[in-house]
């Protein structure tokens, strides 16, 4: 009788090869994921600097009068957009604004804004300090632009309109 030589895998080897690989994918998928998440943090914070410097452009050129030290002024996000930052990484933008105060000798810049993914930032740090942290989904929130911060009493909001100009109210 001739003996056969079985080359394969045994059932048992086949068990635990597949649970290994659902072992590795339980920490791989939640892993991936965040690493995903925090870069798509990172872009969309990103995109609100790139809207920033827009916006301190339009000052520096004196487009607008932004130098109340008792004013907060509200920019609607497409006054100055590029094409870079016309979308936040989840999505597009729904309501969003560029907040500026002055304090007498600098402006501080904020943002405040929701895109149609949930995604948002609330109008509490200024934006060179936003970190990951201050990103995150609430589908909820509701922006507007009548917000008072840094004890200021009045408030300025330049509109976008669809037609492309701008108007105070």
């Amino acid at each position: 009788m001739k003996k056969i030589n079985n080359k394969g895998f045994t059932l048992i080897e086949l068990l635990a090869s597949v649970a290994l690989i659902g072992i590795l994918m339980m920490v791989a998928i939640p892993a991936v994921t965040s690493i995903i998440n925090n870069s798509r943090k990172d872009t969309y914070i990103d995109n609100v600097k790139i809207h920033v410097g827009n916006i301190q452009k339009i000052i520096a050129q004196e487009d607008y009068y932004v130098y109340d030290e008792n004013t907060v002024y509200y920019f609607d996000y497409r006054i100055g957009q590029d094409e870079k930052s016309d979308k936040s990484p989840f999505g597009e933008w729904e309501k969003a604004y560029v907040v500026v105060t002055y304090d007498g000798k600098s402006h501080h810049y904020y943002w405040t804004g929701k895109d149609s993914a949930g995604w948002t930032i609330d109008l509490k740090t200024q934006v060179q300090s936003l970190t990951r942290k201050d990103v995150y989904d609430n589908s909820d929130k509701k922006i507007t632009a009548d917000i008072k911060i840094e004890n200021k009493d009045t408030i300025i909001v330049y509109k976008y309109n669809e037609d492309g100009t701008v108007e105070e109210e």
